[in-house]
């Protein structure tokens, strides 16, 4: 009789931390929770900067006209 003979299965964050993509996802992470409270402390009173703002008024009148 033929013992099979399984091997122990790997815990999920050791196998989970070598992918690539993963350490990507984290970096990402690590960036969106500095840099948001750091743009909600400087812009959250509503002193929006108008480098962000984009006028479409021209863009969707033109789209309407046709």
């Amino acid at each position: 009789m033929a013992t099979v003979t399984a091997s122990t299965p790997r815990a999920l964050p050791s196998g989970l931390l070598r992918h690539r993509a993963v350490h990507k996802l984290l970096l990402i992470a690590l960036a969106a929770a500095v840099l948001v409270p750091l743009a909600n402390a400087r812009w959250a009173s509503g002193s929006w900067p108008s480098a962000l703002t984009v006028d479409l008024t021209s863009p969707l009148s033109r789209a309407s006209d046709w």
